[in-house]
């Protein structure tokens, strides 16, 4: 039988110092959680409609595992992204706000591999596709950061 150590484990169980932990590293930091409210309606009802949801200060570590949309139905079909200006998928890809629920992030580059931002970054909702959107549906976008 072969046993792997995770990177967490191996820093755990290393005793090292915390300045020596890599900037990528979230073990023991706090989380900041960041909450926007979003509506479907008439300037939020097309393909490619962006929704800014908050500014990020630099030197904030996104947390994927901990970050969701809650949502109203918001129509037969109705994706959204989220990201930034200059990656607008960056951090979730086709989250579905077509039923009533809770959904995590997933598929965004950023999932897999987190990168500290470097400077005030506004967080972005881009519509990806949408068919027969609900006006008025809401949705709020949880994001969470820790500081690095």
């Amino acid at each position: 039988m072969a046993t792997i150590n995770s990177d967490t484990y191996t820093l755990q169980t290393a005793s090292i110092e915390t300045s020596q932990v890599p900037n990528n590293y979230r073990l023991g930091k706090p989380v900041v959680m960041y909450t926007a409210k979003i509506a479907c309606g008439a300037s939020f009802d097309a393909a490619t409609d962006t929704a800014n949801l908050f500014i990020v200060p630099a030197g904030m570590l996104p947390v994927p595992e901990l970050s969701s949309v809650t949502c109203d139905d918001f129509g037969k079909t109705f994706t959204v992204n989220i990201g930034t200006s200059d990656d607008a998928d960056c951090y979730a890809v086709g989250i579905s706000l077509a039923d009533a629920g809770t959904v995590a992030f997933s598929g965004g580059a950023q999932a897999i591999a987190p990168v500290a931002t470097t400077e005030a970054t506004t967080v972005i909702a881009t519509v990806a596709t949408i068919d027969t959107p609900t006006t008025g549906a809401d949705a709020t976008v949880k994001m969470a950061f820790v500081k690095i």
